[in-house]
This record gives C-alpha cells, structure tokens and sequence, in this order.
C-alpha cells in the first residue's frame, strides 16, 4: 500500500497586447487609397472613401491570478486465490492433467485532484480510480508450465480541465470573467499480452474508451494558433480504440505498429442558420444565384458537429533492421549499421472558412501519408576496441558515437497543414490549400560522453 499526495501553489501573470487585423482587396492595397476625383467639379462634394477591414481585434489585457493544486492517491494492492486445472493433449501421446493452486494479482488506485483559480473563484474536484488485473493463466510451453503474461486495466473518473489565458479569450480579443473549467467523464477499458513469435517476445495492447465532455469551450485552428471562443458553449463526446504490437521483429532490435479509430463531435448551443430561397424555390447563394430576393427560408440547428481532432482513421509503423553478423570483415563491421523506416498514414481532419460559425467546419482535408528512411552506422559504442586510441585521444571520453543520413518525405508528398481562404467580388470563399516541407535530406553526427 502507498499513499501520495502533492500541493501547488503558482501565480500567473498574463499581459497580452493583440492588434490583429485583415484587409482583403482585389489590387492588393491596404492603406487607403487617394480620394478619386473622377465624375465630380467639386471637390467637397467627393464623400469620404472609408477603409473597411474583413476583420479587426484590438486589446489590451493584463491579469494576475493565482491557482492553487493539489491530489492525493492511494494504491493498494491484494490477491485472490484460485484452483487451476491445466489439460494439454499432443499427438506424440502426451498428455497433462493437473491442479494447483495460484492468485490473481489485483492493483487498485484511487485517488482525486483539486484545483482553486482566483480569476473565475472557482473550485474543481476530480476523483477517479484505476484497477489493474492479472490473472492467473497458465499455458503448457517448452515442456513447461508457464503464466501468460496478461494484464486487464478499467478506469474511470470525472474529470475537470481549469482553463488558461487563451481559453477564456473571446474572439474579439476581450475576457471572460465567468469561463468554467471544461469537465468530462472517462471510461477507459484495455489490456496488453506479451506473447512469443519466432522465438522472441513481443506485446500486443488495446484500449477503448468513452468521454462524456461537457461545458466545451469551442476552438478554430487557423493555421498553427488556436482561437478559442471564450465561452463554455458545447457539450460532446469522444470515443475510440487503440491497438498497437511492439516487439523484436528483427532480432535485437525493437520495432512497433499502431492503429487508432477516433470519433469526437460537440453540439453548440444556440447555433443555428437560415437558408434562403426566391420565389422560384431556388437556394439563394451569393455569387450565383441570380434571382438574390429572399422569399422563403429554413431554419437549420447543426446538431453534433465535428470537433477540429476528429481524426477517424490513423496508422503508423517504425520499423528497424541490420546488417548481419556474417558481413563483418576485418577493415568493416557491417553489423553496426542499420535502416529504419517510419511510415504514417492518417484520414483526413475537417476545416471551414474563417469566422465564428463552428457549424461550416465540416468540410475535409486530404489524407496525410508520410514516409521517413533513415540510416546509421555505429563509430564508437561498448563493443569497440579502445586500444587503438591514443592515450589522451578525445575518443576515450566518448562512450557512443555515430553517423546518420535521414531522408523526411521520401516518397516527396505534399501535405496539407492548412487552408488560404479569398474572397472574390461577389462574397463567394475559395480555399486554397498550403503544404507542409517537401522531401529533406538530414546529415548528422551524435556523439555521448
């Protein structure tokens, strides 16, 4: 048994200074242009020609706040024992049949966390638990009884996410006194084996789990930067399955794949839109329609949209391999170099023009598929006959020392990390996508004292 706790007390001080601002114009001005004097003899009667921004923000926030932390956790651990029958039949007429005694090993965490922020004066209390089973099975392998490797884990908790700075932004740059920590509950489920294939061991793992989120405060990715909307406006929830294998699949060397399935969407309240139409019936769309007059509409109410991590589909894979031994020469040991190579592929993330309307952000982005090489040979490591350097070489300080050439993007794709939204004269968007680094090349020397 074992008991942990911990207390934090941090001050925070934010000064934010934001002068955001953007200006859209076919000619590509953004300053005023000179009053135009084409049509008019006087010249006092030309009106003024305004500048008109697509978007402005403009503050200046400070605040000092001071948060306050702490959890407390107790494990303990207890046993259960169990009568064990063991069969096992092979075709040599061998045959096992016993009974003994064994336990299942049981690991339970309960523990909870609690946060206190002057800003909002508000207090968070998160409990949660944690159980870890092993139970007690048996195999008959290599002439021998053996316990298999498995474990099952379950884990639940409510828990509260207490905001920063950013969170309690709004769009228009102004704060939000009365932000409330995001809070959800988990149900996480899984497990891991380890298992021998080939003669070596590898571990194979699962976990699914369920999120209940509340009080979401909804955010836009805009390029790299996250804009929050200040406000705790959603609820939601996510849900998915990871699967992943580890092991020797090249003797000696560890290498790994992994599979996840992830579906999250929030449901804003209070979003709604209208849809119009013209006395012919037809869908009024800037730009397009020609008949503009409204006569009709329809309410729409979005519902559960996606949130911005709704990945569904993603699969990556490191894989490692050497030379053999029997390559090795006197002048050259090949078995000192190796090849890796990462390979990631991943369903695509949605997006939506800018703005404030979270229910457009459904459209989708391309798949993302990267593949990364790379190789290294060993110069220095513990095998490495010292003997060879001179007494004060700086060699005999270093214990490794190697050399590797690495190619990112190999296979040279071009990736979409975001989206350019234009705008022509009509006020229909356009979205113009923008790639992450093409194919690169890395050279480099990594030496450890």
């Amino acid at each position: 048994q074992k008991t942990s706790w911990g207390l934090k007390l941090q001050g925070e001080k934010v000064t934010n200074d934001i002068k955001e601002w953007n200006y859209l114009d076919s000619a590509r001005f953004n300053i005023p242009k000179p009053i135009d004097s084409v049509g008019y003899q006087d010249p006092s009667s030309i009106p003024y020609q305004q500048l008109v921004l697509s978007n402005l923000v403009k503050a200046n926030n400070k605040i000092a706040s001071s948060r306050v932390t702490g959890f407390i956790q107790h494990r303990f651990k207890f046993n259960r024992s169990k009568e064990i029958n063991l069969q096992y039949n092979t075709d040599s007429n061998f045959n096992l049949d016993t009974t003994f005694n064994s336990q299942d090993y049981f690991t339970a965490t309960i523990g909870a966390r609690a946060n206190y922020w002057t800003f909002n004066n508000q207090t968070v209390f998160s409990p949660r638990i944690n159980i870890k089973w092993r139970p007690a099975f048996y195999k008959f392998e290599n002439n021998q009884i053996e316990r298999k490797n498995v474990t099952f884990r379950l884990a639940t908790g409510y828990y509260y996410q207490p905001p920063f700075y950013r969170a309690a932004r709004y769009l228009d740059g102004s704060i939000n006194p009365a932000i409330r920590a995001q809070k959800s509950i988990h149900i996480v489920a899984g497990g891991d084996i380890v298992f021998n294939m080939w003669n070596r061991k590898f571990k194979f793992g699962s976990e699914i789990y369920y999120k209940f989120l509340q009080d979401i405060i909804p955010y836009e990715i805009e390029n790299v930067r996250v804009n929050y909307y200040g406000e705790n406006l959603a609820s939601g929830y996510a849900r998915g399955i990871d699967l992943k294998i580890n092991g020797e699949f090249v003797e000696g060397i560890q290498s790994y794949a992994s599979l996840s399935w992830l579906q999250t969407k929030e449901d804003l309240s209070n979003d709604f839109y209208y849809e119009y139409f013209n006395q012919n019936g037809e869908k009024i769309i800037p730009g397009y329609t020609i008949d503009q007059t409204r006569a009709d509409s329809i309410l729409y109410e979005p519902g559960f949209i996606p949130r911005p991590t709704d990945q569904r589909l993603s699969f990556s894979m490191f894989f490692q391999d050497q030379m053999p031994d029997d390559w090795d020469t006197e002048k050259v040991k090949w078995s000192n170099m190796k090849v890796n190579i990462n390979i990631l592929v991943a369903s695509r993330l949605p997006y939506g023009p800018p703005g404030n309307k979270r229910y457009s952000d459904t459209l989708r982005s391309s798949f993302y598929k990267r593949v990364d090489i790379g190789f290294s040979k060993d110069l220095i490591n513990n095998e490495t006959d010292r003997s060879k350097f001179k007494e004060k070489s700086i060699f005999n300080e270093i214990e490794a020392l190697w050399i590797a050439f690495e190619v990112f993007n190999l296979l040279d794709i071009s990736n979409t990390t975001n989206y350019t939204w234009i705008r022509d004269v009509s006020g229909r968007q356009y979205s113009i996508p923008s790639f992450l680094t093409s194919r690169r090349l890395n050279l480099k020397l990594v030496a450890r004292f």
